[in-house]
This record gives C-alpha cells, structure tokens and sequence, in this order.
C-alpha cells in the first residue's frame, strides 16, 4: 500500500474519511514543517483547504494523475485573494 511506503519514508501518513481531519493536519504539518504537500483524489479536500489555510500559508494540494493524465500540484495560496476578500 501506498500510504505504508510514504511512512517507511518517514513522512506524515493520516488515513481517515475525515476531510476535517486530513486538512487541519495538512495545515498543522506546514505550521511544523514550513511546508506541506496535502495528496488526495478527492477535490473536496482542496476546497476545505482553501477555506482553513492562511493565504501565507505554505501548503500544496497533489491530485495524482490518472491513466495518461499528469500528477496536478496546486499551490494553496494561489487560490486565495486577499484583495478580493476586503470588502
């Protein structure tokens, strides 16, 4: 399994059906790490991460590709305007 590779790595491995969960430690890890890479198939979790991250905060979102399709890396903060939220 995929997740027992990246924990023999030594990275943060969380398993659950929580998108609460996995986002907030995500967001933990790169308060910890100064960074932090979220990988998911769901694009739910992208949408709660935009919502919980700080706009300075150093997160990415990895959707692996599927078939021919490539891996898609999406920078956090690029999804967050901070001109557009002062109204």
């Amino acid at each position: 399994m995929f997740s027992v590779k990246l924990e023999s790595e030594s990275f943060l491995v969380k398993q659950e059906d929580a998108d609460h969960l996995i986002v907030t430690s995500a967001i933990a890890a790169a308060e910890e790490l100064k960074w932090a890479v979220l990988v998911g198939k769901d694009i739910d979790l992208l949408i709660i991460l935009t919502e919980l991250a700080s706009p300075s905060a150093n997160i990415f979102f990895l959707k692996p590709g599927k078939g021919n399709s490539l891996n898609n890396l999406l920078s956090v903060s690029s999804f967050k305007c901070s001109q557009c939220m002062k109204k």
